[in-house]
């Protein structure tokens, strides 16, 4: 089997620009599975397939917001952080995954953030891919993020009847993906998706707390750019 197999020319009047503004009315499709049949419905038929007796599981899991991408003290060259597991709470140490890895030793600094307020050492390798890291900032991602914090940006509109072709992106925080625990100030970076480096827009953003502890702070970034795909990826960092 060849990859060449799934390509397919998808015609841009069917590329969904935006939600249905109620949910439930969202397409979806019914594949028999005796019959192979295939039926097109809406979601809020998903009942009619039900019989007294069927369980309905739905999963509500999160993904643990692992990745990080750094630079390496001096020498600012790039370096992808996969968190792996606390190892001391109190001492921040981690134990994490590093790619490339020849370029990480004992001792060298990494920042992943412009100001820079977020900064790891590397305290151990412990295998040819595998480091120990002591994070030297006050906060971990881990400590001020509940949820995912790299996130697709999926709302956009695409611009009608105008001379040059644009797509207008918006992003809020918090959502149901993202929650900010500390109250702050933050950053966030807009950049192409799978391609940190490739920065689009910054904006940055204070979060308040109320008397529960909650943040209740809340953010919306609105940016217009010319002639991009729909293809952008949202990082919020604590300053």
């Amino acid at each position: 089997m060849k990859l060449s197999q799934f390509k397919f020319k998808l015609p841009d009047e069917l590329l969904a620009q935006y939600p249905a503004p109620y949910r439930d009315e969202a397409r979806m499709i019914v594949v028999r599975r005796k019959t192979g049949k295939i039926e097109h419905k809406k979601v809020k038929d998903l009942v009619d397939y039900f019989k007294d007796g069927d369980m309905f599981i739905f999963n509500d899991t999160k993904v643990f917001p692992a990745r990080l991408y750094g630079k390496k003290e001096k020498t600012l060259a790039n370096i992808e952080v996969f968190l792996l597991r606390e190892l001391n709470h109190s001492t921040r140490y981690w134990d994490v995954n590093v790619d490339p890895a020849r370029k990480i030793r004992v001792g060298n600094k990494l920042f992943f953030d412009e100001d820079p307020s977020i900064v790891a050492e590397v305290v151990d390798n412990t295998t040819s891919r595998a480091r120990t890291f002591r994070f030297l900032s006050d906060y971990s991602e881990s400590e001020y993020v509940d949820g995912f914090n790299m996130a697709d940006i999926d709302d956009y509109r695409q611009s009608e009847a105008t001379f040059v072709h644009y797509y207008n992106y918006r992003f809020a925080i918090p959502n149901e993906d993202l929650q900010l625990t500390k109250s702050g100030n933050y950053l966030l970076t807009v950049y192409q998706q799978d391609d940190p480096e490739a920065i689009l827009s910054t904006t940055r953003f204070m979060v308040s707390e109320n008397s529960v502890g909650r943040s209740v702070g809340i953010t919306t970034l609105n940016s217009t750019l010319k002639g991009l795909a729909p293809m952008l990826r949202a990082a919020s960092t604590v300053l």
